[in-house]
C-alpha cells in the first residue's frame, strides 16, 4: 500500500495543475449525456435530480475530504442541466404541417449569396397567412432563384414560398439539421416561388444589434463583390465576412481534396493572423516615436488594439462557434501579454472550452467545435513539449538568417499540418467519411501565401474601406487567393488525393477522443495508456459493416447496397440529396440504369427493383424486400417478403404477417427518421 501511495503522490506532483484541464471534458460528458437520451427529459425532473446530486456532492465530509469526486459530479450534472436549460431557452414554434404553400411577410435578417445567382434569405418577425401567431416560427430560411432586385438586411418583404419543417438526418447518427435549426430558432425551411416585394425599407431599432452587425457585413460583402470576381473573389468573401457559399462547386471540391478546407473556416489561424498583424503594425508605428516608446509600454497598447481588431473580425465574420473559440483564445492570449503572463497554455484552451460550453452547450455536437478544439489541444500540447523549432542565436549574415527563418517556417507548417491533421482525422472520418493523404503538401505550399500575403491584405483592405481605397489591396488579395486555388487544383490532381473510407461508428469516435485527450492532457508516462483506446477505436472502425438497406427519412426511397458496394435505389428521382449523402457515407458506387418495360408507365427504372402501382420489390441473395404503397398489397407482401417497408400504418404483428422478419411502416419512420437495416450473415 505504501508503494501505491508513493506512486500516486509522484503522479500527483507531476500532474500538478492538470486536473483543471479535465473540467471542460467532464462538462462535455454531461452535455453529451443529455443529447444522447432517446427521449426528452422534463424540466421539473431534470431540476430535481440535478439539485439532489449537487447537494449530495457538496455535503461536507461525504467523500472523506476527497475533492475530486464532488468536482466530477458537479461538472457532469452541470453539463446535463445546462444543455436542458439551453434547449428550453431557445424553444420556439416549428411549422406543424409537413409541407405546404404559404404567403408570408418577414424582415430580412441575413442574405447569403449562392453560386448560379441563387440566394438564401433568413427571415424573422414573420406573419404567415393561415398560421396563427402562436404557431408562427420565429425565423425561417428560404432559397430563392428569383431576380428580386436589391434587397437589404432590415427590409420587410412579402412573397410566396413552399415551406416544410427542418428535416432530420438522412441516415442514423448523421448530421441532424433539425437539431441545429432548433437552437437557431429556425422553424421552417423552403423555397421562394414568387418574387419578393418590399413592404417596408430597412429600418432597425437600437435593440436589433445583431441585424445592425449583419447590415455592416452585407455592406462589406457588397464592396468586395463590386471590385472582385471569380474564385479568388469568392474566397475573399469567405475569408473576410465568413460567407463561403458562393464558391464554385468544382473549386470547393479541389480545396477539400487538397486538405485546404480549414482555410475557409474562420478560426484560430485567421484570428491570429488578423490580430497578430494588427499587433505588429501598431507596435511598429508606436516604436517610431521615441517619446511614446520610452514613456509607455507600447507592447501593451498594441495588445489592446489587437484585441479590438479581433473583436471586430469576430462580428464581421459571422460570429460562428469556431470563431468564438478563436476570439476567446486570442483575447486570453493578449490579456496575458497585458498582465505579463504566459500567453499560450493548455489552461487557456480549457478556459475557452468552458466558456463556450456554458453559453452554447449545443456547440459540442458541431463539427466546427470538435475539429477546432481537437487541433488546438494537439498543437498546444506538442508546443509545450518543445516539438516545434525554437529560434536560435542566428547567423551574422542576412541571407543565412533569412534562409534559416524560411526553413523554420516550412518545418513549423509541416509539423502543424501533420499534428493537427492526425488530431482531427477521426472527427473528419466520422462526419465526412474521407481522408486527404496529401494535405501536408497542400498546406506547405499554400499556408505561406495565406499567412504572409492574403490575410495581411485582407486587414489592409478593411482598414482602407472607409476611405474607398480598398480596391488595390483587395486585388492583391484576390491574386493570392487565385494562387491558392491553383495549388489546390494541383494537389487535388494527385492520384487518390481524397480517399473515401466509409462510415465510423460513434463508439469508435469516442474511443479515439478519450485516448487522444488522455495522451495530450497528462504530462507523465501515464499518458501512454491513452494509446490503448486509440487502438481499440481503430479495431472497431475496421470492423464497421455497410448496411444492407437504407430507408429514406420520409420513406420515399429505399437503397439496397450489395456486396460490391453498388447502390440500387428504388427511385433515381426521389431523395436525390439523400442518395448523394449515402454514397459519400458508405463509400458506395453509383448504380447503373437500364430500360425496363415492366416499370410503371414504361419509363426508365433501375435494374433489380420491380415496381407497379401498389409498390416495389427486389430480390437479393434469396431475400425479398418489399415496399408497399397501398394497403391492398399488404396480404401479398406479407406472404412473400422478408423485409417489408410500408408507406402507410401497418397494424398487423410480425407473427401474423407470413414470413416477414422486419416490418417498418410510416409511423416508425416519422418517429425514428432514416433507418439502416443490417441482415445477419451480411459480409
Amino acid at each position: 500500500m505504501s508503494f501505491l501511495r508513493n506512486l500516486l503522490a509522484r503522479w500527483a506532483e507531476q500532474e500538478e495543475g492538470r486536473l483543471f484541464l479535465w473540467l471542460p471534458v467532464l462538462l462535455a460528458v454531461g452535455i453529451g449525456g443529455y443529447f444522447s437520451l432517446p427521449f426528452e427529459p422534463g424540466i421539473a425532473a431534470t431540476l430535481i435530480v440535478s439539485l439532489f446530486l449537487l447537494v449530495l456532492a457538496l455535503v461536507p465530509g461525504w467523500f472523506n475530504g476527497r475533492i475530486v469526486i464532488p468536482v466530477i459530479i458537479v461538472m457532469l450534472v452541470s453539463g446535463f442541466a445546462l444543455a436542458k436549460l439551453r434547449t428550453e431557452m431557445v424553444r420556439a414554434p416549428v411549422l406543424g404541417k409537413e409541407k405546404g404553400f404559404y404567403e408570408l411577410e418577414g424582415q430580412i435578417e441575413r442574405i447569403v449569396l449562392l453560386p448560379g445567382g441563387e440566394k438564401r434569405l433568413y427571415l424573422g418577425n414573420l406573419s404567415i397567412r393561415g398560421v396563427s401567431q402562436e404557431h408562427t416560427p420565429e425565423r425561417i430560411r428560404l432559397t430563392s432563384r428569383m431576380n428580386d432586385g436589391p434587397l437589404a438586411v432590415g427590409m420587410r418583404i412579402r412573397l410566396k414560398a413552399l415551406l416544410r419543417p427542418p428535416p432530420g438526418p438522412v441516415q442514423p447518427g448523421g448530421f441532424d439539421f433539425s437539431r441545429q435549426a432548433w437552437f437557431l430558432r429556425l422553424g421552417a425551411v423552403g423555397f421562394a416561388i414568387s418574387k419578393a416585394s418590399v413592404v417596408k425599407t430597412a429600418s432597425l431599432s437600437p435593440f436589433q444589434w445583431r441585424l445592425w452587425v449583419e447590415k455592416q457585413r452585407q455592406a462589406v460583402a457588397r464592396k468586395i463583390t463590386d471590385v472582385t470576381g471569380g474564385p479568388g473573389g469568392a474566397i475573399a468573401l469567405a475569408l473576410i465576412v465568413g460567407d463561403k457559399y458562393s464558391i464554385d462547386g468544382e473549386v470547393m471540391a479541389a480545396i477539400r481534396a487538397s486538405g485546404l478546407a480549414h482555410m475557409l473556416a474562420i478560426s484560430g489561424m485567421h484570428m491570429a493572423l488578423v490580430s497578430g498583424t494588427m499587433f505588429w503594425i501598431l507596435r511598429a508605428l508606436l516604436a517610431l516615436s521615441q517619446t511614446l516608446a520610452l514613456r509607455y509600454d507600447v507592447g501593451k497598447i498594441a495588445a489592446t488594439g489587437a484585441i479590438i481588431a479581433a473583436l471586430g473580425y469576430y462580428f464581421l465574420s459571422g460570429m460562428g462557434i469556431s470563431t468564438l473559440r478563436a476570439f476567446i483564445m486570442i483575447t486570453i492570449m493578449f490579456a496575458a501579454v497585458l498582465l505579463g503572463r504566459k500567453a499560450l497554455s493548455m489552461r487557456n484552451v480549457a478556459l475557452a472550452a468552458l466558456l463556450i460550453l456554458i453559453v452554447h452547450p449545443e456547440s459540442l455536437l458541431s463539427v466546427g467545435f470538435q475539429m477546432s478544439f481537437a487541433s488546438v489541444v494537439a498543437l498546444v500540447s506538442f508546443y509545450e513539449r518543445g516539438i516545434f523549432p525554437r529560434p536560435g542565436p542566428g547567423s551574422g549574415l542576412l541571407m543565412v538568417r533569412v534562409g534559416e527563418k524560411a526553413v523554420a517556417a516550412l518545418v513549423a507548417i509541416f509539423l502543424t499540418t501533420l499534428i493537427a491533421g492526425l488530431a482531427v482525422m477521426p472527427i473528419a472520418v466520422y462526419h465526412f467519411h474521407h481522408v486527404t493523404p496529401y494535405s501536408v503538401v497542400g498546406n506547405v505550399l499554400a499556408m505561406p501565401v495565406l499567412g504572409m500575403f492574403v490575410m495581411p491584405m485582407a486587414l489592409v483592405s478593411l482598414l482602407a474601406m472607409p476611405f474607398d481605397l480598398h480596391a488595390v489591396p483587395l486585388g492583391l488579395m484576390v491574386g493570392g487567393n487565385n494562387l491558392i486555388v491553383a495549388i489546390a487544383g494541383f494537389v487535388a490532381g494527385f492520384r487518390e488525393a481524397r480517399i473515401n473510407v466509409g462510415t465510423m461508428d460513434l463508439s469508435a469516435l469516442l474511443l479515439f477522443v478519450l485516448g487522444g485527450l488522455w495522451f495530450l492532457l497528462w504530462r507523465s508516462k501515464l499518458r501512454l495508456w491513452g494509446l490503448l483506446p486509440v487502438v481499440m477505436g481503430l479495431l472497431l472502425f475496421s470492423r464497421t459493416t455497410v448496411p444492407l438497406l437504407i430507408v429514406e427519412r420520409e420513406g420515399k426511397n429505399i437503397v439496397l447496397i450489395d456486396e460490391n458496394k453498388m447502390m440500387w435505389p428504388m427511385s433515381r428521382r426521389a431523395g436525390t440529396y439523400s442518395l448523394d449523402r449515402w454514397q459519400s457515407t458508405y463509400g458506395a458506387r453509383r448504380y447503373s440504369q437500364t430500360k425496363d418495360r415492366k416499370s410503371g408507365g414504361g419509363g426508365r427504372a433501375l435494374r433489380k427493383w420491380r415496381c407497379d402501382q401498389l409498390g416495389c420489390t427486389i430480390l437479393h441473395k434469396g431475400l425479398t424486400i418489399a415496399y408497399s404503397i397501398h394497403p391492398g398489397a399488404l396480404e401479398e407482401d406479407c406472404a412473400r417478403a422478408d423485409i417489408l417497408v410500408a408507406a402507410y400504418p401497418v397494424f398487423k404483428r410480425r407473427a401474423d404477417c407470413g414470413k416477414v422478419r422486419i416490418i417498418m411502416d410510416i409511423r416508425d419512420l416519422k418517429k425514428s427518421g432514416a433507418v439502416e437495416i443490417r441482415w445477419k450473415g451480411r459480409q
